[in-house]
């Protein structure tokens, strides 16, 4: 009798047992184990279409990954918000994102935000409020607990919504502001401040964006998040390298 064992549709194994001169157990035994063989090599071409599939998908994701610089794509959307941010950062563009800190229900305090972005270098922060607007701010200096303004004349705020940079004043006395009570604050009163309460980033508390002593180049009141206060839906922190 003949059993044929398929290995791939290119490569088949034909295996001849013959009947005579054999004992019928030995027979059977044989062709129990082959059959077992068989069962055996798909269940392997299963397993190995799984895998296969499982690498494309792992390598999908590394590439879009890769097209947008480092960036997640839960708030930038594609990759040319990607390279605008980054070319606002360096017009050469020779710059990715190293993502930190993303905001979640497990980590979202203060000592959070610290513990995983002080002293980091530069560093650039995306916001997505819960009503949709999206926008946030780069510093080329570390955020760290020591409590004062930061004289970073590299500074910007930016919309994405809008497609628009916001420079920093240079002769502006409130540049960056870092703080162990606080999150990210650019500007005095809060271009973007972030406060923090019981349930910081999630929604539950109140964040400002005003004027104050006018430290970024923003002609339109509250044209960041909409309004003077906003709650934050998702926050993400990413620190800036070399390409």
């Amino acid at each position: 009798m003949n059993l044929i064992l398929e290995y791939s549709p290119e490569k088949k194994i034909e295996l001849l047992i013959p009947r005579k001169n054999l004992d019928e157990n030995i027979q059977l035994n044989l062709i129990t184990e082959l059959t077992n063989i068989k069962k055996e090599n798909k269940e392997i071409k299963e397993k190995l279409l799984y895998l296969e599939q499982k690498i494309n998908i792992l390598l999908q994701e590394k590439e879009k990954k890769d097209e947008l610089k480092g960036f997640e794509n839960t708030i930038i959307k594609n990759n040319s918000e990607a390279e605008k941010i980054l070319k606002w950062i360096c017009p050469n563009n020779e710059r990715r994102v190293k993502l930190l800190y993303k905001a979640t229900p497990e980590e979202n305090t203060r000592d959070d935000f610290h513990r995983k972005c002080d002293n980091k270098g530069a560093t650039v922060t995306i916001i997505e409020t819960t009503k949709g607007r999206r926008f946030g701010g780069y510093t080329s200096l570390s955020w760290d607990s020591s409590s004062g303004w930061k004289d970073d004349k590299e500074a910007f705020l930016f919309s994405l919504d809008n497609d628009k940079k916001y420079d920093v004043l240079q002769d502006a006395s409130y540049k960056v502001y870092s703080n162990t009570g606080f999150g990210q604050w650019f500007g005095d009163s809060g271009n973007i401040g972030l406060a923090y309460e019981k349930n910081y980033f999630i929604g539950n508390d109140t964040h400002r964006e005003n004027f104050g002593n006018k430290c970024y180049s923003i002609t339109v009141q509250n044209e960041l998040s909409g309004g003077k206060t906003f709650n934050i839906s998702k926050m993400e922190v990413y620190q800036v390298t070399n390409e």
